[in-house]
Protein backbone atom coordinates (compact mmCIF):
# COMPACT_ATOMS: atom_id res chain seq x y z
CA UNK A 1 0.00 0.00 0.00
CA UNK A 2 2.83 2.41 0.91
CA UNK A 3 4.44 1.68 -2.44
CA UNK A 4 1.48 3.33 -4.16
CA UNK A 5 1.35 6.37 -1.86
CA UNK A 6 5.03 7.36 -1.96
CA UNK A 7 5.42 7.81 -5.73
CA UNK A 8 2.22 9.90 -5.88
CA UNK A 9 3.39 12.14 -3.05
CA UNK A 10 6.79 12.49 -4.65
CA UNK A 11 5.14 13.48 -7.94
CA UNK A 12 3.21 16.29 -6.23
CA UNK A 13 6.44 17.61 -4.69
CA UNK A 14 8.31 17.43 -8.00
CA UNK A 15 5.53 19.29 -9.86
CA UNK A 16 5.60 22.00 -7.18
CA UNK A 17 9.39 22.32 -7.26
CA UNK A 18 9.71 22.42 -11.04
CA UNK A 19 7.07 25.13 -11.33
CA UNK A 20 5.34 23.35 -14.20
CA UNK A 21 3.00 25.68 -16.08
CA UNK A 22 -0.27 24.98 -17.79
CA UNK A 23 -2.07 27.01 -20.40
CA UNK A 24 -5.36 28.63 -19.45
CA UNK A 25 -8.41 29.40 -21.59
CA UNK A 26 -8.81 33.14 -22.07
CA UNK A 27 -11.95 33.32 -24.25
CA UNK A 28 -15.10 33.64 -22.16
CA UNK A 29 -17.67 30.96 -23.02
CA UNK A 30 -15.98 29.86 -26.28
CA UNK A 31 -18.91 27.60 -27.25
CA UNK A 32 -21.57 30.29 -26.65
CA UNK A 33 -23.27 28.10 -24.05
CA UNK A 34 -24.77 31.21 -22.47
CA UNK A 35 -26.32 32.42 -25.73
CA UNK A 36 -25.94 35.82 -27.40
CA UNK A 37 -27.30 39.33 -26.87
CA UNK A 38 -28.67 40.70 -30.16
CA UNK A 39 -27.75 44.30 -31.04
CA UNK A 40 -29.90 46.61 -33.14
CA UNK A 41 -28.82 47.11 -36.78
CA UNK A 42 -27.97 50.76 -36.04
CA UNK A 43 -26.13 52.30 -33.11
CA UNK A 44 -27.67 55.26 -31.27
CA UNK A 45 -25.36 58.16 -30.45
CA UNK A 46 -22.45 55.90 -31.27
CA UNK A 47 -23.54 53.20 -28.81
CA UNK A 48 -24.76 49.67 -29.54
CA UNK A 49 -28.33 48.95 -28.48
CA UNK A 50 -29.26 45.48 -27.09
CA UNK A 51 -32.69 44.45 -28.37
CA UNK A 52 -33.05 40.69 -27.74
CA UNK A 53 -31.34 37.63 -26.27
CA UNK A 54 -31.03 34.28 -28.02
CA UNK A 55 -30.39 31.02 -26.16
CA UNK A 56 -29.31 27.72 -27.69
CA UNK A 57 -30.45 25.45 -24.87
CA UNK A 58 -30.93 25.38 -21.13
CA UNK A 59 -28.20 27.30 -19.38
CA UNK A 60 -27.33 28.93 -16.08
CA UNK A 61 -24.75 31.16 -17.75
CA UNK A 62 -25.21 34.82 -18.61
CA UNK A 63 -24.51 35.64 -22.28
CA UNK A 64 -21.10 37.24 -22.80
CA UNK A 65 -21.25 37.32 -26.61
CA UNK A 66 -23.13 39.84 -28.73
CA UNK A 67 -24.65 39.20 -32.15
CA UNK A 68 -24.16 42.17 -34.49
CA UNK A 69 -26.37 42.75 -37.54
CA UNK A 70 -24.92 46.09 -38.56
CA UNK A 71 -26.69 47.92 -41.41
CA UNK A 72 -29.10 45.04 -42.10
CA UNK A 73 -32.67 45.70 -43.24
CA UNK A 74 -34.14 42.45 -41.93
CA UNK A 75 -33.84 42.68 -38.16
CA UNK A 76 -33.46 39.44 -36.20
CA UNK A 77 -35.26 41.02 -33.25
CA UNK A 78 -38.16 38.83 -32.13
CA UNK A 79 -36.98 35.75 -34.05
CA UNK A 80 -38.21 32.53 -32.49
CA UNK A 81 -36.00 29.52 -31.88
CA UNK A 82 -36.52 26.51 -34.13
CA UNK A 83 -34.81 23.13 -34.40
CA UNK A 84 -33.13 22.64 -37.77
CA UNK A 85 -30.28 20.60 -39.22
CA UNK A 86 -27.97 23.29 -37.80
CA UNK A 87 -29.30 22.98 -34.24
CA UNK A 88 -31.19 25.75 -32.45
CA UNK A 89 -31.70 28.43 -35.08
CA UNK A 90 -32.86 32.05 -35.17
CA UNK A 91 -33.63 33.51 -38.58
CA UNK A 92 -34.98 36.58 -40.36
CA UNK A 93 -35.60 36.92 -44.09
CA UNK A 94 -31.87 37.40 -44.73
CA UNK A 95 -29.98 36.42 -41.55
CA UNK A 96 -29.48 33.16 -39.68
CA UNK A 97 -27.65 32.36 -36.45
CA UNK A 98 -27.60 28.78 -35.17
CA UNK A 99 -25.69 26.56 -32.78
CA UNK A 100 -25.72 22.76 -32.69
CA UNK A 101 -25.62 20.67 -29.54
CA UNK A 102 -21.92 19.97 -30.12
CA UNK A 103 -21.04 23.67 -30.43
CA UNK A 104 -20.93 24.19 -34.21
CA UNK A 105 -21.93 27.75 -35.11
CA UNK A 106 -23.71 28.54 -38.38
CA UNK A 107 -23.95 32.11 -39.68
CA UNK A 108 -25.79 33.01 -42.89
CA UNK A 109 -26.31 36.31 -44.66
CA UNK A 110 -28.32 36.39 -47.88
CA UNK A 111 -27.37 39.83 -49.19
CA UNK A 112 -29.67 39.36 -52.20
CA UNK A 113 -32.48 40.06 -49.71
CA UNK A 114 -30.62 42.98 -48.13
CA UNK A 115 -29.62 45.12 -51.10
CA UNK A 116 -32.36 46.52 -53.31
CA UNK A 117 -29.75 47.63 -55.84
CA UNK A 118 -26.00 47.18 -56.23
CA UNK A 119 -24.26 48.82 -53.30
CA UNK A 120 -22.14 51.91 -54.07
CA UNK A 121 -18.74 52.58 -52.53
CA UNK A 122 -20.03 55.23 -50.11
CA UNK A 123 -22.92 53.14 -48.70
CA UNK A 124 -22.81 50.95 -45.56
CA UNK A 125 -22.81 47.17 -45.92
CA UNK A 126 -24.46 44.22 -44.20
CA UNK A 127 -22.82 42.27 -41.36
CA UNK A 128 -23.51 39.28 -39.17
CA UNK A 129 -20.83 39.01 -36.49
CA UNK A 130 -20.39 37.67 -33.01
CA UNK A 131 -18.24 39.66 -30.59
CA UNK A 132 -17.14 39.46 -26.97
CA UNK A 133 -15.13 41.60 -24.58
CA UNK A 134 -11.77 40.41 -23.27
CA UNK A 135 -11.45 42.60 -20.17
CA UNK A 136 -7.86 43.56 -19.39
CA UNK A 137 -5.78 40.73 -20.83
CA UNK A 138 -2.20 42.14 -21.00
CA UNK A 139 -0.01 40.37 -23.54
CA UNK A 140 2.99 40.59 -21.19
CA UNK A 141 1.21 38.33 -18.67
CA UNK A 142 1.71 35.40 -21.06
CA UNK A 143 4.72 33.61 -22.50
CA UNK A 144 2.56 32.33 -25.34
CA UNK A 145 -0.87 33.05 -26.79
CA UNK A 146 -2.39 30.62 -29.27
CA UNK A 147 -5.78 30.87 -30.97
CA UNK A 148 -7.30 27.80 -32.64
CA UNK A 149 -10.61 27.20 -34.38
CA UNK A 150 -12.02 25.51 -37.47
CA UNK A 151 -14.12 27.01 -40.26
CA UNK A 152 -15.79 25.97 -43.46
CA UNK A 153 -17.68 27.90 -46.12
CA UNK A 154 -21.07 26.37 -46.93
CA UNK A 155 -21.85 28.81 -49.73
CA UNK A 156 -20.75 32.11 -51.23
CA UNK A 157 -22.92 32.83 -54.26
CA UNK A 158 -22.48 35.94 -56.39
CA UNK A 159 -25.93 37.42 -57.15
CA UNK A 160 -24.67 40.50 -58.97
CA UNK A 161 -24.12 39.44 -62.57
CA UNK A 162 -22.63 42.21 -64.71
CA UNK A 163 -23.06 44.74 -61.86
CA UNK A 164 -20.22 43.09 -59.92
CA UNK A 165 -17.22 45.36 -59.31
CA UNK A 166 -14.60 43.69 -57.12
CA UNK A 167 -13.17 47.03 -56.01
CA UNK A 168 -16.51 47.75 -54.32
CA UNK A 169 -18.26 44.40 -53.86
CA UNK A 170 -17.08 41.40 -51.85
CA UNK A 171 -17.97 38.77 -49.27
CA UNK A 172 -15.55 38.33 -46.38
CA UNK A 173 -15.56 35.94 -43.44
CA UNK A 174 -13.19 37.34 -40.86
CA UNK A 175 -11.94 37.25 -37.31
CA UNK A 176 -10.23 40.07 -35.42
CA UNK A 177 -8.81 40.87 -32.02
CA UNK A 178 -8.90 44.45 -30.87
CA UNK A 179 -5.86 45.46 -28.81
CA UNK A 180 -4.73 48.75 -27.30
CA UNK A 181 -1.40 50.03 -26.05
CA UNK A 182 -1.83 49.79 -22.28
CA UNK A 183 1.49 51.32 -21.21
CA UNK A 184 0.98 54.80 -19.68
CA UNK A 185 4.68 55.53 -20.22
CA UNK A 186 4.37 55.05 -23.99
CA UNK A 187 3.65 57.90 -26.38
CA UNK A 188 1.24 55.44 -28.09
CA UNK A 189 -0.79 54.89 -24.88
CA UNK A 190 -4.43 54.04 -25.72
CA UNK A 191 -3.65 53.66 -29.44
CA UNK A 192 -5.57 50.66 -30.79
CA UNK A 193 -5.28 48.07 -33.52
CA UNK A 194 -7.51 45.47 -35.19
CA UNK A 195 -5.37 42.31 -35.53
CA UNK A 196 -6.68 39.85 -38.12
CA UNK A 197 -6.77 36.18 -37.11
CA UNK A 198 -8.16 34.71 -40.33
CA UNK A 199 -9.80 35.97 -43.48
CA UNK A 200 -11.86 34.45 -46.30
CA UNK A 201 -12.34 36.74 -49.30
CA UNK A 202 -14.35 35.67 -52.35
CA UNK A 203 -12.04 37.69 -54.63
CA UNK A 204 -8.94 35.67 -53.76
CA UNK A 205 -7.88 32.23 -55.11
CA UNK A 206 -9.51 29.61 -52.90
CA UNK A 207 -10.88 32.46 -50.79
CA UNK A 208 -7.38 32.89 -49.30
CA UNK A 209 -5.94 36.39 -48.80
CA UNK A 210 -2.67 36.36 -50.75
CA UNK A 211 -0.76 39.23 -49.14
CA UNK A 212 -0.75 41.45 -46.06
CA UNK A 213 -3.80 43.67 -45.75
CA UNK A 214 -3.45 46.87 -43.73
CA UNK A 215 -5.29 50.16 -43.72
CA UNK A 216 -7.07 52.65 -41.49
CA UNK A 217 -10.64 51.63 -40.68
CA UNK A 218 -12.52 54.89 -41.21
CA UNK A 219 -15.48 53.84 -39.07
CA UNK A 220 -13.44 53.27 -35.90
CA UNK A 221 -10.35 55.32 -36.85
CA UNK A 222 -8.28 52.26 -35.96
CA UNK A 223 -5.56 50.57 -37.99
CA UNK A 224 -6.19 47.06 -39.34
CA UNK A 225 -3.57 44.41 -40.01
CA UNK A 226 -4.10 40.91 -41.38
CA UNK A 227 -1.50 38.40 -42.53
CA UNK A 228 -2.03 36.21 -45.63
CA UNK A 229 -4.58 33.47 -44.98
CA UNK A 230 -2.07 30.64 -45.43
CA UNK A 231 -0.35 31.85 -42.24
CA UNK A 232 -3.45 30.67 -40.37
CA UNK A 233 -4.98 27.89 -42.48
CA UNK A 234 -1.92 26.50 -44.24
CA UNK A 235 -0.63 26.63 -47.79
CA UNK A 236 -2.94 25.17 -50.44
CA UNK A 237 -6.19 25.61 -48.49
CA UNK A 238 -9.19 26.02 -50.79
CA UNK A 239 -12.44 27.02 -49.12
CA UNK A 240 -14.38 26.14 -52.27
CA UNK A 241 -14.16 22.47 -51.22
CA UNK A 242 -16.68 22.96 -48.40
CA UNK A 243 -14.42 21.03 -46.00
CA UNK A 244 -13.44 21.98 -42.47
CA UNK A 245 -10.17 23.90 -42.29
CA UNK A 246 -8.43 24.32 -38.92
CA UNK A 247 -6.79 27.64 -38.09
CA UNK A 248 -3.77 28.19 -35.85
CA UNK A 249 -2.66 31.67 -34.80
CA UNK A 250 0.45 32.49 -32.77
CA UNK A 251 -0.93 35.76 -31.43
CA UNK A 252 2.31 37.17 -30.03
CA UNK A 253 4.13 36.47 -33.29
CA UNK A 254 1.31 37.95 -35.37
CA UNK A 255 1.21 41.08 -33.20
CA UNK A 256 5.00 41.40 -33.56
CA UNK A 257 4.71 41.25 -37.35
CA UNK A 258 1.93 43.84 -37.29
CA UNK A 259 4.04 46.24 -35.23
CA UNK A 260 7.06 45.79 -37.53
CA UNK A 261 4.80 46.49 -40.52
CA UNK A 262 3.34 49.66 -39.01
CA UNK A 263 6.66 50.95 -37.62
CA UNK A 264 8.13 50.76 -41.12
CA UNK A 265 5.38 53.22 -42.04
CA UNK A 266 5.93 55.58 -39.12
CA UNK A 267 3.12 54.23 -36.92
CA UNK A 268 3.22 52.71 -33.40
CA UNK A 269 6.84 53.89 -33.17
CA UNK A 270 6.75 53.85 -29.35
CA UNK A 271 5.02 50.46 -28.98
CA UNK A 272 6.28 46.98 -28.14
CA UNK A 273 4.37 43.69 -28.09
CA UNK A 274 4.34 43.72 -24.26
CA UNK A 275 2.62 47.12 -24.20
CA UNK A 276 -0.65 45.74 -25.60
CA UNK A 277 -3.75 44.33 -23.98
CA UNK A 278 -6.77 42.64 -25.56
CA UNK A 279 -10.11 44.41 -25.39
CA UNK A 280 -12.40 42.32 -27.62
CA UNK A 281 -12.74 39.72 -30.38
CA UNK A 282 -15.18 39.37 -33.28
CA UNK A 283 -15.90 36.81 -35.98
CA UNK A 284 -18.37 36.48 -38.86
CA UNK A 285 -19.44 37.93 -42.20
CA UNK A 286 -19.01 41.38 -43.71
CA UNK A 287 -20.70 41.47 -47.12
CA UNK A 288 -20.36 44.71 -49.08
CA UNK A 289 -21.60 43.00 -52.25
CA UNK A 290 -24.73 41.11 -53.24
CA UNK A 291 -23.62 37.63 -52.20
CA UNK A 292 -25.55 34.87 -50.44
CA UNK A 293 -23.17 33.46 -47.84
CA UNK A 294 -23.02 30.82 -45.12
CA UNK A 295 -20.23 29.52 -42.91
CA UNK A 296 -19.76 27.20 -39.97
CA UNK A 297 -17.18 27.52 -37.21
CA UNK A 298 -16.28 25.44 -34.16
CA UNK A 299 -13.70 24.75 -31.45
CA UNK A 300 -12.73 28.34 -30.64
CA UNK A 301 -9.96 28.48 -28.05
CA UNK A 302 -7.47 31.15 -26.99
CA UNK A 303 -4.90 29.49 -24.74
CA UNK A 304 -2.29 31.45 -22.84
CA UNK A 305 0.75 30.20 -20.93
CA UNK A 306 1.22 32.51 -17.93
CA UNK A 307 4.69 33.73 -17.07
Amino acid sequence: MMKGVFPASLLVVLVFLCGCKRSVEILPDPSLDGGVVLLAPQAVDGKAVPVDTFYFGKTSKEPVWRLCQWSCRHDLRGAQASETEYGVEYASESLTMARSSDGVLTMKLDASKEYQKPRTADEPWAHILIETDLPFVPVNDYESLELTYSMRILKCENRMGEDYNKTVHAAQALGYFHLTNNNPQSADYRMGMWLGVGLYDNREPGGMLQKVMSHLDKGTQTYIYCRPSECFFGEGTDFADGAWHPAYVDVRETLGEALAHFKARGLFSDSDVEDFAFTSMNFGWEVPGTFDCALQAKDFSLKGMRR
